[in-house]
């Protein structure tokens, strides 16, 4: 307990002290104009503020400014610091028993959190007992409990005040005050942000740095101090998991938590995380103070980077599993996830503004949008693009998303996800676009069966045309849900128009390359960056992303994997005949083109050939499935899998004729290479079983 007043003498030390918190003491004008208002004792005033927020929101440097003001007014200030207390109420009241002797008290209690059992006895026995006049300040982590609210005597005389962050301009005012070289004064706020304890931790040090302030960053010792006050310690290292979890996600819930954290009660470290005072609930679920979650991020990273690397990799894979289970288009929620991953990532930051949360929304387009969206075209693109607006939304309306600002609903921005299949041939040659995007894929590796070509063909925003923004965040976001969620998905295409050197680093990191071809609209020129989903499937995509975000890229290594193919069904029916053929010799089949395709290459094995034969060996047993087939079945059984020396001896060992054996031979691997070309083509990873 510490015990001040006005008529009382301060060492000089103290008053320095003092005097160097008054001139870095910014903010909080709302709970110091309420304090002054109970000092003063005016009618409507309160006689107990309850101040409560994070660790490092303030609260001590609030409750110095409440004591400086006090001492002013001619109070006796009495500061007890919970930490240095023992939780009963005889403590309490040999250290804040003053407040019921001398009406000019001014009772401060810090860290109140640690002495939280005692807020029932402090609220029913200890309060009522205070004099007349007396001011109390209870300032913990943990809100007030409902007790509070529910007794309405306290409806006057308690005042709550959560501490939030500073807002810019304090936390700009603070940096000033703590001598920070103007060079330095970005970095340190987009560190800390307004979280008071940061910032000045963060100022104190680079106050005091030579080194290059341009890219100043907290030194590993202030960090960990920092981590240290505002996390404390933690149960067990299952919750130091959860937490730093929290801490990489955009938003935690609880089945992210079971995919993440194994053989752990998700619900208990959910309902753990959820009571920290500075995470906070949402729609989607749990996020962490900004400051919190970059400490975190960044000692975790430093600590043990391999953790790092397999927490991110386990979030990656359950996001990209839930986008995929709401279909036909992913969830903007896990889409969204998806790209929060990639923040700490220059090249893909650079092209994102991450800040526009809100200002504009999403909308599926109506008949009623038609002129708009012509006239957005018309505006950005000119006439001829407009005309082909026009076109695609008469023959594809479901292609086009709107985005409307959100004050006024007005639409102010637009794009379409084109999808055609080798039916829509004919129809590409009224768009230059379309139709250099179609000429490239028949090209190099054409359509097969029901695959499909999209293209993100306009992402049109007046005011930001093809610039960073709020709705072209939004449309990316639209285009990844479509790679992820479009059904038999073969070329993927993104128009830019030309040339494209700002975007080119973006879409080459994202793995999309740049097609020669430059068509033009209106005489206008437009680039287009292709990838091939066959070759690089979604997985294998994330994980490619997921390599360069944690070791780095060099624009300069080949992505592509050199173990997968796109075969054309005439070379895939000869491969699938060939391996049949070569079931028993293994060297054999390590030679097929077929190791290379998404029959093997989807199930993700460390034996290739053991997983071709396999495939080979389900296509086989499923044609026993259909009792019409049972005799192709036997014949493709004895011919294939049984080592049989020759087709003559297979048919005299199914006991048919020579001729008949053939017949049933060929309808078999008809089908089995029918079956096998229907898998290849929807990547089916696991060998289908019989019904």
């Amino acid at each position: 307990m510490t015990t001040s007043s006005s008529g009382r003498g301060s060492s000089r030390l103290a008053e320095r002290l003092n005097a160097a918190r008054d001139r870095s003491f910014v903010g909080r004008e709302g709970e110091i104009a309420t304090f002054r208002s109970a000092l003063a004792g005016a009618p409507d005033a309160p006689i107990v503020l309850y101040v409560h927020g994070p660790g490092g929101v303030g609260k001590t440097a609030l409750l110095h400014r409440f004591a400086a003001l006090a001492q002013g007014a001619g109070r006796i200030v009495v500061q007890v610091d919970g930490r240095m207390l023992d939780p009963t109420p005889a403590a309490f009241q040999l250290h804040g028993g003053a407040a019921r002797s001398d009406d000019r008290v001014v009772l401060l209690v810090d860290n109140f959190e640690r002495c939280q059992g005692l807020e029932a006895w402090v609220r029913e026995q200890f309060l009522p007992s205070v004099l007349d006049g007396v001011v109390v300040v209870l300032a913990g982590r943990q809100p007030p409990h409902a007790d509070w609210r529910s007794d309405g005597a306290w409806d006057e005389a308690l005042v709550v005040c959560p501490l939030a962050d500073l807002s810019p301009d304090d936390a700009a005012a603070l940096v000033r005050a703590r001598d920070v070289p103007p060079e330095s004064r970005n970095a340190v706020l987009r560190f800390a942000g307004g979280y008071p304890l940061a910032l000045s931790l963060a100022a104190s040090v680079a106050a005091r740095d030579i080194r290059d302030t341009a890219a100043w960053t907290l030194p590993r010792d202030v960090l960990s101090a920092l981590l240290q006050q505002l996390v404390g310690d933690v149960p067990s290292p299952a919750h130091r998991t959860a937490l730093e979890v929290c801490a990489h996600t955009l938003s935690t819930t609880e089945d992210l938590l079971a995919a993440v954290v194994p053989d752990v009660d998700a619900v208990e470290l959910f309902g753990w995380l959820r009571g920290l005072p500075f995470v906070e609930a949402d729609r989607h679920g749990l996020r962490p103070h900004d400051v919190v979650r970059e400490v975190l991020e960044a000692d975790l990273r430093w600590r043990n980077p391999r953790s790092y690397e397999e927490m991110h990799r386990r979030v990656t894979a359950h996001l990209v599993a839930r986008a995929r289970e709401t279909t036909p288009v992913p969830s903007m929620a896990e889409i969204r996830s998806l790209y929060y991953l990639q923040r700490h990532d220059q090249i893909v930051t650079e092209y994102f503004v991450l800040d526009g949360d809100g200002t504009v929304y999403p909308d599926a387009y109506q008949p009623a949008d038609r002129n708009t969206v012509r006239r957005l075209a018309l505006v950005s693109e000119g006439a001829e693009s407009a005309a082909i607006v026009d076109f695609w939304l008469q023959r594809q309306p479901q292609a086009f998303t709107v985005y409307r600002r959100s004050t006024d609903d007005e639409l102010v921005a637009f794009m379409a996800w084109l999808q055609l299949t080798n039916d829509d041939e004919d129809t590409c040659a009224v768009d230059p676009v379309v139709a250099a995007a179609w000429t490239h894929a028949a090209s190099t590796a054409p359509l097969r069966g029901r695959e499909q070509l999209a293209l993100a063909r306009f992402l049109i925003y007046p005011p930001a045309y093809y610039e960073p923004s709020a709705p072209l965040d939004l449309m990316r976001m639209r285009i990844l849900a479509g790679w992820m969620g479009t059904p038999h998905l073969a070329w993927s295409y993104v128009v830019n128009p030309a040339p494209a050197s700002f975007w080119e680093p973006l879409h080459r990191y994202l793995e999309q390359l740049p097609v020669p071809a430059v068509p033009t609209v209106g005489g206008r020129p437009y680039a287009l960056f292709a990838h091939d989903w066959r070759a690089m499937p979604v997985d294998a995509w994330f994980d490619l992303l997921n390599t360069r975000l944690l070791h780095g890229w060099d624009p300069r290594a080949p992505a592509t994997p050199e173990d997968l193919v796109v075969l054309p069904r005439a070379e895939f029916d000869a491969a699938v005949r060939r391996a049949l053929r070569s079931w028993h010799r293994p060297d054999q089949l390590a030679e097929s083109p077929l190791i290379r395709s998404r029959i093997v290459t989807g199930r993700r094995t460390a034996d290739p050939v053991h997983t071709l034969r396999e495939a080979l060996a389900a296509a086989v047993a499923h044609l026993a499935a259909d009792p019409r087939a049972t005799k192709l079945h036997r014949a493709a059984t004895v011919t294939f899998l049984k080592a049989t020396p020759s087709q003559e001896a297979a048919a005299e060992r199914l006991g048919v004729p020579f001729s008949t054996y053939r017949r049933h031979l060929a309808g078999a691997v008809d089908r089995i290479v029918d079956h096998l070309w229907q898998r290849e083509l929807h990547a089916s990873a696991e060998p289908p079983t019989p019904e």
